[in-house]
């Protein structure tokens, strides 16, 4: 019989931040569109999240609806819908990691 992973697997996962991607916006001054993934033993998950500036030295962060989590080496045994996703992205902290992205941007 297949394994499959289920919530609770991935819960309590030890998740890594593998990388994040920042795509500035074509006007150069609004804002970023950003990618952060993270990865476990048993999945990989893709959160997208926008940073829209609101003045010069500050961004509001926003969690996109565009969130993929997938199976490493087993599927899935849920259908992960958004608000599930999402609750993972607040688990693993996203929002402090694109703060942290933005100020590495910044001092650059």
């Amino acid at each position: 019989m297949e394994k499959r992973v289920s919530q609770q697997d991935l819960l309590s996962a030890q998740w890594k931040e593998l990388r994040c991607e920042v795509h500035e916006w074509d006007d150069g001054e609004s804002g970023y569109d950003c990618l952060t993934r993270y990865w476990c033993p048993l999945a990989v998950f893709e959160v997208y999240w926008i940073a829209e500036r609101t003045n010069v030295a500050e961004h509001d962060i926003y969690l996109t609806d565009d969130l993929r989590l997938a199976g490493f080496r087993e599927p899935l045994d849920f259908l992960a819908t958004d608000e599930w996703k999402r609750e993972l992205a607040t688990r693993l902290n996203w929002c402090d990691s694109a703060r942290v992205i933005l100020g590495q941007i910044k001092n650059k």
